[in-house]
């Protein structure tokens, strides 16, 4: 499902999925690169037990958006837009006829501090529910 949240993220341009080290907010999954400074990445998070009796799935994911050096301002922003796009079904991009709904579960991010670069980066949790098919 990862791949779906990114391709809705960058439908809404907010990120791209270019492989070229100088490109900003370049989304990545499963894996936060060295470059480009600015980066967009999720992750999968474990989630609730899978419904027995209905077919559902609840998995959870993470955001984790990373900045240039002393650029909080710019992370911030970028990951207020992706709670805002994604949360409580306010994307206008149909993720697909799985996906029931996404939930942020924290109201507010969480500041990861920053890196060996001085880059600050912010995280955000999200739940979502998909229907088995």
């Amino acid at each position: 499902f990862l791949d779906d949240i990114a391709t809705a993220l960058i439908g809404a341009g907010l990120g791209i999925q270019d492989t070229s080290d100088a490109v900003d907010w370049r989304i990545r999954e499963g894996f936060l690169q060295d470059a480009p400074d600015r980066s967009v990445c999720l992750y999968t998070a474990g989630g609730r037990p899978p419904e027995t009796l209905e077919p559902a799935d609840y998995p959870n994911f993470q955001v984790r958006v990373r900045g240039k050096a002393n650029d909080y301002d710019a992370v911030q922003i970028m990951e207020q837009s992706i709670y805002k796009f994604l949360h409580a079904g306010n994307a206008p991009i149909q993720f697909g006829a799985n996906y029931v709904y996404v939930y942020a579960i924290q109201s507010g991010s969480i500041p990861m501090g920053q890196d060996e670069k001085s880059r600050p980066a912010l995280i955000r949790n999200y739940k979502m529910m998909l229907q088995r098919s």
